[in-house]
């Protein structure tokens, strides 16, 4: 009998990878970190909330959960999820129709949202669709978080104010507040005003003290030490003490759909964040994040999210940030900032409820201030290139409202995709000297062309959308060169062929054979070669101009002009 062989286990996930390397020497900081950054999360979660139109205590329940769903699975030692700016205004878009009125019914609508997007980040993580945030264009992106920023503010401005707010677009809402200036509430201003000054100010004195919770201290300590409330200025009110069992949310049928599509779209951009904020991290600290692990911990923290009644969560910049700059090496950081937060539900809800509207607004202003990102807009006037793209998804989520602004900002980005591969360059190719180098002929003095022979390389993969745009080079080509003996066509930038591929290349053919100059290929994979046959286009082309290699075929071009002397 042969030896007996080894077991193969299936791939696992480990769980809280990320907190690798808790020592007994680093724990301290780590605790530390994670006190710092929940003195931030807990005015964050309550504003994000806020933005999200749901009950304020759903912000911390989102958070408290998120936080350690994450850690469980990810893969970032950083990375802090829990509400964003961008997930809550998307969140009350998709809810706000539905619910408007009911306080109840919305939280149970907003928490079927966060589990409809983790469960669509779920499917992404398992299908292994990581790379799919690579398709959404720097600049579309930018300008939809530009238009989102601007629309939190406007939905802000009133509380900040102590104005009604009004209705309809953005233009609307805002034209609404400016026509409101007049009876704008002075003491609420001057709370507002304060309380941004002081957000804005501290961080540059000092990183040591988080500015957000500052400003939200000192806002109830100035209610009740003044009397504000009674004075005019609103305060949030009673907020529910404790923290809840996990529930599904009571969501019908009916409204199942809007909800799943709107998952979607919140996923998409939880997801972008995330790795964006994940990857700048990792970098700094030398480690690396798995993309596909990152989606399905996302989903986790979703999905848990709202079945703990929560919002929907990711992984937002500037929290992450701020535990690594609070010191946090693992993700223990995470998991005391979530023990804290549930603390602060238990204990200290009742004192939120002398909190300032306007000290809440001047705290969401603030974390979205830096998304209104002039200076990037200004480098794309500048350079000249991006700048429609940022304005157009700007201002369809300011014109028509977030969740079409999404749609829009990723239909845009799959347009500029298409625009980039229907036309690449195409480099017309010369020999280095008498090596078998070849480079662009307009790359140097010493690229000189092969008499006869005009070699091509498009600078993209061959596809039913650019073969118009390969055809006119040659033609192009061949006019300069008064009519070469041969076209070589480098095909090193597809792999693969689909049938558009292949036909384009018998059309080439066809067309350069009624101006008596030969088609050969080269740089052609077995794959595209296999292609070709099967469609029946190797036949026509002729099995001997097409080569492995772009030296093998122009050595074939010399062989046979030598031959034909």
């Amino acid at each position: 009998m042969g030896e007996p062989q080894a077991r193969t286990s299936r791939p696992k996930i480990p769980l809280f990878a990320s907190l690798a390397g808790v020592g007994w020497k680093g724990l301290p900081r780590d605790l530390l970190a994670g006190c710092v950054l929940a003195g931030l999360l807990v005015p964050q979660g309550l504003g994000y909330a806020g933005i999200a139109g749901a009950e304020i205590q759903r912000g911390l329940y989102a958070a408290a959960i998120g936080l350690v769903a994450y850690v469980a699975f990810g893969t970032s030692r950083h990375l802090v999820v829990s509400p964003t700016s961008s997930s809550a205004a998307m969140l009350a878009a998709a809810v706000a129709p539905l619910a408007a009125t009911d306080p109840s019914t919305y939280g149970g609508y907003a928490a079927g949202v966060a589990i409809g997007t983790g469960l669509v980040l779920l499917v992404g993580g398992i299908l292994r669709l990581g790379f799919v945030s690579a398709f959404i264009a720097k600049p579309v992106l930018k300008g939809f978080m530009f238009g989102l920023a601007l629309r939190i503010i406007v939905k802000q401005a009133p509380d900040f104010l102590g104005v009604k707010g009004g209705k309809g677009n953005v233009f609307q809402q805002a034209w609404t507040i400016l026509s409101s200036l007049g009876s704008a509430h002075g003491l609420t201003i001057l709370v507002g005003v304060g309380a941004l000054a002081l957000l804005i100010l501290l961080p540059r004195l000092t990183r040591a003290v988080p500015a957000a919770l500052c400003a939200l201290v000192l806002g109830i300590v100035a209610v009740a030490w003044f009397g504000l409330g009674d004075r005019g200025v609103k305060v949030l009110g009673e907020v529910p003490t404790g923290f809840p069992m996990p529930a599904l949310p009571g969501v019908g049928f009916g409204e199942a759909e809007t909800l799943w599509a709107a998952g979607v779209g919140i996923a998409v951009i939880v997801y972008v964040e995330s790795l964006g904020a994940g990857r700048t991290l990792a970098a700094k600290h030398g480690y690396e994040i798995s993309p596909n692990r990152e989606l399905f911990a996302l989903g986790v923290a979703n999905v848990a999210s709202g079945l703990f009644r929560g919002i929907c969560v990711g992984g937002g910049l500037s929290a992450t940030a701020a535990n690594d700059a609070a010191g946090a090496r693992t993700s223990a950081s995470a998991i005391t900032a979530s023990v804290v937060i549930v603390l602060t539900l238990l204990f200290l809800m009742p004192v939120f409820a002398l909190l300032p509207s306007a000290v809440l607004a001047a705290i969401v202003i603030d974390a979205v201030k830096k998304l209104v990102d002039v200076k990037e807009l200004a480098r794309y006037v500048r350079a000249r290139s991006g700048v429609l793209p940022h304005l157009t998804a700007a201002v369809g989520v300011l014109a028509l409202g977030v969740l079409p602004g999404m749609l829009i900002a990723v239909l845009l980005s799959i347009v500029l995709l298409l625009r980039t591969l229907s036309t690449p360059t195409v480099l017309e190719l010369g020999r280095v000297g008498d090596s078998h180098v070849f480079a662009a002929l307009a790359s140097g003095e010493n690229v000189a062309a092969i008499p006869g022979l005009v070699i091509l390389r498009p600078e993209g993969p061959l596809f039913f959308a650019n073969t118009d745009r390969i055809r006119d080079v040659v033609r192009e080509a061949i006019q300069r060169d008064a009519k070469p003996k041969q076209v070589l066509v480098n095909l090193g930038a597809s792999p693969v062929f689909g049938i558009a591929a292949s036909d384009a290349l018998l059309q080439i053919r066809d067309d350069l054979e009624r101006e008596g100059v030969e088609l050969s290929l080269a740089r052609v994979t077995p794959e595209a070669k296999a292609f070709l046959a099967r469609s029946g286009a190797l036949a026509r082309l002729g099995e001997d101009r097409v080569f492995a290699s772009q030296n093998d075929a122009v050595d074939a071009y010399l062989a046979r002009s030598r031959a034909a002397r």
